[in-house]
C-alpha cells in the first residue's frame, strides 16, 4: 500500500522539490544582488565616508549608516514580496497540502529569514567601509 501511495504522489513531491531549489536558488542570487549593491555603494560613497571618518565618525556609526540603508532596501523587498505572495496564493492553492498559502508563520519565517540573509549580505560592505583610512579615501578619484 505504502508503494501505491509513494506512486500517486510522486508528482506533487517533485514539484516540491522544484519549488525548494527554485527559492534557495532565489534567495542566494538576492544575496549575491545586494552585497553586490553594496559593495558599489560603498565604493562610490568612499570619499563621502573618508569625510566622516575624518571629521570624528567612529568604525560603528558608519558600519550601521550602510546596514541601515542595506536594511532599507531589504525591507521594501519583502513588503513587495509579501504583497506578490499573497496574490499568488491563490494560484497554487491546489499544490500546497496541509499548509494553507497565507499561513502566517511560514510568511513569517520567510521574511525573517530574508531579513536575515540581507543583513548578512550588507554586513561585509559596511566592515569594509568602516575601516576606510581617511588620508587614502581622500586620494581616490
Amino acid at each position: 500500500m505504502e508503494q501505491r501511495i509513494d506512486e500517486s504522489l510522486w508528482q506533487e513531491r517533485l514539484w516540491g522539490v522544484m519549488f525548494t531549489v527554485f527559492a534557495v536558488l532565489a534567495v542566494v542570487l538576492a544575496s549575491v544582488g545586494l552585497y553586490g549593491l553594496m559593495a558599489h555603494t560603498v565604493a562610490q560613497r568612499t570619499r563621502e565616508i573618508g569625510i566622516r571618518v575624518a571629521l570624528g565618525a567612529g568604525q560603528g556609526s558608519v558600519g550601521r549608516m550602510i546596514v541601515r540603508e542595506a536594511m532599507a532596501l531589504v525591507s521594501v523587498g519583502v513588503a513587495m514580496g509579501s504583497l506578490a505572495a499573497v496574490a499568488a496564493g491563490r494560484l497554487i492553492r491546489g499544490l500546497l497540502h496541509g499548509v494553507p498559502p497565507h499561513d502566517p508563520a511560514t510568511c513569517a519565517g520567510v521574511g525573517a529569514a530574508l531579513c536575515a540573509t540581507g543583513l548578512i549580505a550588507a554586513w561585509i560592505p559596511a566592515f569594509r567601509a568602516a575601516r576606510i583610512d581617511p588620508i587614502r579615501a581622500m586620494k581616490t578619484e
